[in-house]
């Protein structure tokens, strides 16, 4: 076995560190990115935010639009829980969008608000909303588990 004098550890340990320290001085904080594949990027109409909730909760296809009289978009979409043994609580939320899918109502403290549902073993429910401003010709219906529900 061959020994390895201290001047030979101390390169070693200044390389060792120099590595470290050139690993740690990155390009500055985390930079954020969207999942261009993703449904919602891709402006799909309804969007399941969880993974395993995509297996448990059928969703009607395709979403029911109408105008109210004043011309605002309302939209309808059925929601079933497709398991036999428990109870399934969720939270939906409507984003409506203008013509070049700006969001309307996006200011802080004015987002939408998540609805809570709760739906028994096999049970069907049809989520309405409605926009608040005549401009809204695109949505995004948005749905995930309650929290800390799963």
């Amino acid at each position: 076995m061959q020994r390895i004098s201290f001047a030979e550890c101390c390169e070693w340990a200044a390389v060792l560190m120099l590595a470290v320290l050139t690993g740690c001085a990155g390009e500055g904080p985390y930079r954020a990115a969207a999942n261009p594949n993703s449904l919602e990027v891709a402006g799909a109409p309804v969007v399941v935010l969880d993974t395993d909730l995509q297996r448990t909760l059928a969703v009607d296809t395709p979403v029911l639009e109408t105008r109210s009289a004043a011309g605002l978009l309302a939209i309808q979409v059925g929601l079933r829980n497709r398991r036999s043994d428990e109870q399934l609580q969720i939270q939906v939320q409507t984003i409506f969008k203008d013509k070049n899918g700006i969001v309307l109502n996006s200011v802080p403290g004015a987002e939408a608000p998540w609805t809570t549902l709760t739906l028994s073993q096999n049970e069907l429910v049809n989520y309405t909303a409605q926009a608040l401003q005549p401009e809204a010709v695109k949505y995004t219906v948005r749905i995930r588990y309650l929290a800390n529900k799963r």
